[in-house]
């Protein structure tokens, strides 16, 4: 799964780069296990995420992590939210084309290029937060 799948929701950039205790007072003491989309984007470009559960998990904790500093009914938990509902239907939607793409490799009816064309062609859905 491209990381611009869900960076694309985040239209104010909130959880682009990590988070500081000098833009977020002690952040560091409250967030034990920060998270943001560099961070994700690295772990993708150095291949360290097995499978995409394991991507959803850190994309949830980022976006738990602000809910949780910032409170759920704040402005920032309102957006975290919103991101993480639409984030986790873009993981949801990989997560079945990678199905299907193994699916068809088992029978031996599969494309090998296919998963990188179909996700190339999704739909970009337009946001509002």
């Amino acid at each position: 799964m491209r990381n611009r799948a869900c960076t694309r929701f985040d239209e104010l950039r909130i959880f682009h780069e990590p988070v500081t205790d000098a833009i977020a007072p002690e952040y560091s003491v409250i967030i034990k296990n920060p998270m943001d989309f560099a961070t994700m984007h690295y772990k993708m470009q150095t291949a360290n995420y097995p499978s995409i559960d394991d991507f959803a998990l850190d994309f949830n904790l980022l976006c738990d992590n602000c809910v949780l500093y910032n409170g759920a009914d704040s402005e920032y938990g309102k957006i975290s939210k919103a991101v993480k509902k639409k984030g986790m239907t873009a993981v949801r939607r990989a997560r079945k084309q990678l199905q299907t793409w193994l699916d068809k490799q088992k029978s031996g009816k599969g494309n090998k290029m296919a998963l990188g064309a179909a996700v190339l062609k999704r739909k970009r859905v337009p946001t509002k937060v």
